[in-house]
């Protein structure tokens, strides 16, 4: 005899069950999703925010991530909440206050300061966003060092990534 409609309050949720068939409607797929990071090193002018040279990719799932412009845009019919993740780090400086930046279709930014009094320069900043269609993130960077500062790019020191978590 077929089982055709199992309710919850016949199964023990905690036992493991192994299926035979297709199991759909269990979650996300996670994409669209990219990691971009910074092919070169970077300049940055004190107390000037610049847009970060996320000019190369390890992946594009949906091709919605531009190494010209540096920004990520969300696909026809992806809207959803993403994760975006930004990691960059400054060149051997010292005390001194740092902010990175999310920015979203042009404005409404996001963003963390850190303060350093160490050579440890390394901003990290991992945020969750509604984002619709055709909506726009990118990062940028500030500090206010007093003369210029590098970043440094390669995959390991620079990132910009994100992917879909829900509808």
């Amino acid at each position: 005899m077929a089982i055709t409609k199992i309710q919850s309050e016949s199964m023990n949720l905690a036992d493991t069950y192994a299926f035979t068939g297709t199991v759909t409607g269990a979650g996300e797929t996670n994409a669209p999703s990219f990691r971009a990071y910074m092919n070169g090193d970077q300049t940055i002018g004190s107390d000037s925010t610049t847009t970060i040279i996320y000019n190369a990719e390890e992946y594009d799932t949906a091709s919605a991530y531009n190494t010209s412009t540096y920004t990520f845009t969300v696909p026809s019919g992806e809207g959803g909440k993403y994760i975006m993740t930004m990691k960059y780090l400054f060149l051997g400086s010292s005390d001194f206050r740092q902010i990175g930046y999310f920015v979203v279709n042009g404005g409404d930014a996001r963003g963390i300061q850190i303060d350093h009094d160490t050579t440890d320069n390394c901003l990290i900043q991992v945020s969750l966003f509604n984002l619709s269609a055709g909506d726009t993130v990118k990062c940028t960077a500030r500090h206010d060092q007093g003369s210029n500062q590098t970043l440094l790019g390669n995959s390991v020191f620079s990132e910009f990534s994100g992917f879909k978590i829900s509808s």
